[in-house]
């Protein structure tokens, strides 16, 4: 159940560079879709989701964890799926995919309507915009399956993404 390292996509980077010009980058995140495609690697060329969108949501929050790191809060409801998902997208208001992770297996979200099972997923998706390293987390409520992120990898460099020298996304499965 590992989760690859998130990939920030070339049209996000040119999004930010366009939205902060001329101060540096902006990165502003409104929305995230679930999909279907699993086992790929995601690169800075994706524009989408590889699969079949599953599901779409707004963005439930944000907190600003220091200058440089701000955590995007995702919620899975209750009454969301049954449905399996194998990779997220992050997605601009003008609906540009931001940043990309796939599963190496799909991942199942139940219905608790339909099966009282509690099923309450939380994705946090932190991203440093700076020195560092952006973190992504699901705490799935009630779950027996529980996500950890670890090794990161850059993904893009200053010369692409002016102000983010080495932002990088990490992802590592906690649940084994």
């Amino acid at each position: 159940m590992a989760l690859s390292n998130f990939v920030i996509t070339s049209a996000g980077t040119l999004v930010a560079n366009a939205a902060g010009a001329p101060n540096g980058p902006k990165v502003e995140i409104s929305s995230f879709r679930l999909g279907s495609g699993v086992s790929y690697t995601p690169t800075a060329s994706d524009t989408a989701l590889h699969g079949s969108v599953v599901h779409t949501a707004a963005i439930d929050g944000y907190n600003l964890l220091s200058n440089s790191t701000v955590e995007f809060v995702c919620v899975l409801p209750a009454n969301s799926g049954p449905f399996t998902f194998g990779e997220v997208g992050l997605y601009t208001p003008d609906n540009t995919l931001f940043a990309l992770a796939v599963w190496d297996s799909l991942q199942f979200k139940s219905n608790s309507s339909i099966d009282n099972t509690p099923s309450v997923w939380t994705l946090r998706c932190q991203l440093k915009m700076s020195q560092g390293t952006a973190v992504f987390t699901i705490d799935p409520v009630n779950q027996s399956n529980i996500l950890k992120f670890g090794q990161s990898s850059l993904v893009s460099n200053a010369a692409t993404l002016p102000g983010f020298p080495n932002a990088a996304i990490m992802c590592e499965n906690l649940s084994n």
